[in-house]
């Protein structure tokens, strides 16, 4: 092996040691994120407990969980920014595209409760059809003939 082939095997090593500390660096950087959010998220949730006058805690289970579901809400807005940027032609988010982001995500949230809503007093309605429907008071009818054919029965012996 040559004294060049050994300088580059050195370098080699070198880069993959200090990449290696980089990923170790990383990895420590987004833990420290991840439970700041997350301390940050628990701070939040306390302080509009305690302004309701509850005094919350949480279990390690439910702070895990919590952050799954602050994940989804994060990455769902996240796309509505995306949309905004992509429907105005810009790559700068500002004051604007977060309003125009989160009054887009707050509708939709509303128009998944109404929609709901309306689809429970249809059921409703339905159920209210369905029961007064000619073959529910055709099969009513035939099971009370069916039983009062019987009582009569059992009369007459």
């Amino acid at each position: 092996m040559d004294d060049k082939e050994e300088l580059f095997e050195e370098e080699d090593g070198q880069l993959a040691h200090e990449s290696e500390e980089n990923d170790e660096t990383e990895e420590i950087s987004q833990d420290a994120s991840y439970l700041l959010v997350q301390k940050r998220v628990k701070m939040l949730m306390k302080e509009i407990a305690e302004l309701e006058g509850i005094n919350i805690s949480f279990s390690k289970k439910g702070l895990e969980t919590i952050q799954e579901y602050f994940k989804l809400i994060t990455s769902v807005f996240s796309y509505e920014v995306i949309d905004a940027l992509e429907r105005q032609g810009r790559k700068r988010v500002n004051r604007d595209i977060v309003i125009t982001s989160v009054n887009k995500l707050l509708s939709n949230s509303d128009s998944v409760n109404t929609s709901i809503e309306e689809l429970q007093k249809t059921i409703d309605e339905l159920t209210k059809s369905a029961s007064s429907s000619n073959l529910k008071r055709a099969t009513d009818f035939v099971n009370g003939m069916t039983n009062t054919v019987t009582r009569e029965d059992v009369t007459d012996e």
